[in-house]
This record gives structure tokens, C-alpha cells and sequence, in this order.
């Protein structure tokens, strides 16, 4: 599927790959380190935001998100939020749109101050095969 060289790490598992990123919010567009140029982020609506993956995997073994804001304070809660009824699975397998909702701590969807100390950080644990084992 992906169509990149990674270094090999051990794993449980074939071709696991671990994919670490971030971003800052913004209720514009969001900024992205240009040195993670496996993945884009748009800005989709009030607190919502998709993580568009330049390559396509075949399963999701695990898949992590935090906001990290303002000192060190947690005021907003981020999720991995697909329609309902569709799986991450399916989304990096076929279109590798993985949409997030940013939450505040009182359930309100909202969009983080585009502030150097609000950053958006995850984690996305693939398998990059069909063998199985």
C-alpha cells in the first residue's frame, strides 16, 4: 500500500508502521511542520479537522490524539470521529481522510487559538500488509 521506505522496527506483527505527527489549530488553516510531509490538515468546520494521509494502510492497531495547550493546562479534548457505521480501518484503507473533533472540557466543539502553545499531537499504529501472523 504505502509507497515509501520506512526503517524497520520490531513488532508483533508484519510491516507494523507508526506514524507520529502534529499540528497547531486554527480556525483557518491549520500549521503543519513541513518536515511531516506524509499528511496534510484542513480546517472542515467549528472544531473539526481531517488529517488527510498521503498513503493508504490496510488496518489501524491503534490510534491516539491530545491537545496540548496553553500552560500545560487541559482545556479541550480531541477524537478520532468517524461517521457513524465507518471504521478508521476503512478510512486509511481506502480515502486516508481521518477526521478529528476538538471538544472543550464542557463538551463544545471548538476551534483551539491559533497559538504556537496549542498543538494537536497523535499517533496512528498501522499494518502496511495482508499477511497475516
Amino acid at each position: 500500500m504505502a509507497n515509501r521506505n520506512y526503517n524497520p522496527m520490531r513488532a508483533a506483527g508484519y510491516e507494523v508502521i507508526v506514524l507520529a505527527g502534529s499540528f497547531q489549530p486554527s480556525a483557518g488553516v491549520p500549521t503543519v511542520d513541513n518536515s511531516q510531509s506524509w499528511f496534510t490538515v484542513s480546517n472542515t468546520g467549528v472544531g473539526t479537522y481531517t488529517i488527510q494521509l498521503k498513503d493508504r494502510f490496510f488496518q489501524v492497531y491503534s490510534a491516539h490524539i491530545d491537545v496540548s495547550s496553553f500552560g500545560g493546562v487541559a482545556d479541550y479534548i480531541a477524537f478520532f470521529q468517524p461517521a457513524t457505521g465507518v471504521s478508521l480501518d476503512s478510512l486509511v484503507a481506502n480515502t486516508g481522510a481521518l477526521p478529528i473533533k476538538i471538544y472543550t472540557k464542557a463538551g463544545v466543539a471548538a476551534d483551539p487559538a491559533a497559538d504556537a502553545s496549542n498543538t494537536v499531537y497523535f499517533t496512528l499504529v498501522l499494518k502496511n500488509s495482508t499477511v497475516t501472523g
